[in-house]
């Protein structure tokens, strides 16, 4: 699962560790004997046997394969009803581009959210800085001002315990 392309360290069960108040399950798909897809579920109580889930960054699987797709949901759905979920919400990090993705989750009845992106728990609109893309320089000086940080954070440390 770690290796997939679709994995995340936000489907790890150690994330509901780090968001109190929620608690951890996992799904998984199997096709032919073989694992076809993982489901990482955060379960957040909002009143007795009245649960809401959220779906980090997706289903880690095929996301073109509909058989997949939809068995990961249905797991989801049985694990809804066992638990009162009222709503499950997940934030796939899915291109645009990718129609066939977009008709899987419309036909298992999925709605994209229409805000203007900042609105509910998640924000819509993801801003990422390509690291690798980079010149050396910009990444000598990020080096650097990790390092001083670093060095600031042990002389602090080391004044602590002295």
């Amino acid at each position: 699962i770690q290796s997939h392309p679709n994995s995340h360290f936000l489907q790890m069960p150690q994330w509901a560790d780090v968001k109190a108040g929620w608690d951890w399950r996992g799904i998984l798909v199997y096709r032919d004997g073989m694992l076809a897809g993982a489901m990482s579920v955060l379960i957040r109580r909002l009143l007795p046997g009245v649960t809401i889930f959220y779906v980090p960054r997706g289903a880690v699987c095929d996301r073109k394969d509909p058989f997949v797709m939809s068995q990961m949901l249905v797991a989801a759905e049985d694990l809804a009803r066992e638990h009162g979920a009222i709503l499950m919400m997940m934030d796939p990090d899915e291109p645009d581009e990718n129609r066939i993705f977009r008709e899987i989750m419309e036909s298992l009845d999925f709605h994209e959210r229409q805000d203007s992106g900042f609105g509910n728990i998640q924000a819509q609109h993801v801003f990422r800085l390509p690291l690798l893309e980079m010149q050396i320089l910009q990444l000598e000086m990020l080096l650097v001002v990790i390092f001083q940080i670093c060095c600031w954070f042990w002389r602090f440390l080391v004044c602590l315990l002295q």
